[in-house]
């Protein structure tokens, strides 16, 4: 394959390049390794002179202040198709920036004849092309599906992965929910993952009560979340079941036995309030607001019952 020296002034990038940023460190770092060796692995461009492949190189090349390149012309049918393969193996190209590619790509006029058949044959046909799994395709596209999710990623509020995993297991709103926080504030893909193995009754609780500890500096850990999954599904269930058939007074033995349990729970805390101080405050703000709940609900089985406050 004949490469030819093309002044470096005379090649253009190519606009619908999958990759559109580079890493400015990396590329200086390039630059300074051209001034000292010059460029040796040639760059693909296609006869009207536009970058197939190599635009990193060409970029760093102009930094260096080269005047020529060398370069390898060949007419390219798909160029979307080539460099996308080109880089899709690449560590350093962004999710987000191979999710659009591959859009793109699928959207294609090589794909046009096949917009009949539905996106799942396109996507059949950009697995092949690119050598990987049509899961990992669709897993890549979902982020796309929401505008304000994509945006929310390519402005680096969120990460792709965790956006990805958020929507796929928990749902858009809750990925989007997960955006709006700081970083610092933000679960991680593992997080979701485990919100999501919660039973589908628990789950919305579960996300909103892990936001909360979040936004209160306090980010629950894998078996911490675990946990409150538990507590949640406890609280959830009656504290005693009840029996069409029975009769008043077991109705009345079975509130007073609950309630006895109960005062002897808060009687263990009372008890050993010094042990309680040392907890962190995060964990009083949280025990402050599952006594709030508690005491308005007793309150109102006390009025119910025709009891009258002071």
């Amino acid at each position: 394959m004949k490469i030819e020296m093309i002044p470096t002034d005379k090649i253009k990038p190519d606009k619908e390049q999958p990759r559109k940023t580079f890493d400015k460190g990396r590329l200086e770092g390039l630059a300074e390794t051209f001034k000292e060796e010059g460029i040796i692995q040639p760059i693909e461009i296609d006869e009207n002179f536009i970058i197939t492949v190599g635009e990193r190189r060409w970029r760093a090349a102009k930094l260096a202040g080269l005047k020529e390149l060398p370069c390898i012309i060949k007419k390219t049918d798909n160029k979307l198709k080539r460099q996308l393969i080109e880089e899709f193996h690449k560590e350093n190209i962004s999710a987000l920036e191979k999710a659009r590619a591959v859009k793109q790509l699928i959207t294609s006029h090589e794909h046009a004849k096949l917009k009949g058949q539905g996106i799942d044959q396109g996507i059949n046909k950009t697995a092949k092309e690119l050598g990987i799994g049509e899961n990992y395709i669709r897993s890549l596209l979902s982020v796309l599906e929401d505008k304000e999710l994509e945006k929310a990623v390519e402005n680096e509020k969120i990460t792709f992965t965790v956006a990805q995993e958020a929507k796929d297991k928990l749902g858009v709103e809750e990925a989007k929910t997960i955006a709006k926080l700081p970083k610092s504030q933000q679960i991680g893909k593992m997080e979701v993952r485990e919100i999501a193995r919660a039973k589908p009754e628990v789950k919305d609780e579960l996300f909103e009560e892990v936001i909360e500890d979040t936004k209160r500096g306090y980010r629950p850990t894998i078996p911490q979340i675990a946990e409150k999954a538990k507590a949640i599904e406890g609280r959830r269930k009656p504290v005693f079941k009840l029996d069409k058939k029975i009769i008043p007074s077991d109705l009345s033995r079975k509130v007073e036995e609950t309630v006895i349990q109960l005062d002897n729970q808060i009687k263990f805390i009372t008890e050993n309030w010094t042990l309680f101080q040392t907890i962190p405050q995060r964990d009083k703000d949280r025990l402050v607001a599952i006594l709030r709940v508690h005491y308005e609900a007793f309150l109102k089985i006390y009025k119910m019952l025709g009891g009258k406050l002071r």
